[in-house]
């Protein structure tokens, strides 16, 4: 898919609502097959059952391109992510 994505000139865009944060034996499911999408969607575990949230990670090209909106910065979800994830992070083997 990656290839035909460059190829083509798409975006390659993958969901890792239900298979990020380390779900399947690393940090995300598309580590597995050492695919880059150019944007990866987040959401449920980064909140730690603390708080909804979701996020949209992307490179640094598209990210420069569609990104640019003043809703995307949300402190208080922001902060009660980085409890979760720095845990995720520490305790895991899987990056």
């Amino acid at each position: 898919m990656r290839k035909l994505c460059d190829e083509f000139g798409a975006l390659l865009i993958l969901d890792e609502v239900q298979t990020g944060m380390g779900r399947t034996g690393k940090m995300f499911a598309c580590e597995h097959e050492n695919v880059q999408p150019d944007i990866l969607c987040l959401a449920k575990a980064l909140g730690g059952g603390v708080m909804p949230i979701g996020a949209t990670v992307a490179t640094e090209e598209v990210f420069s391109v569609l990104f640019d909106n003043p809703f995307l910065h949300t402190p208080p979800p922001s902060a009660a992510t980085r409890w979760p994830v720095r845990r995720r992070w520490r305790r895991s083997t899987c990056c």
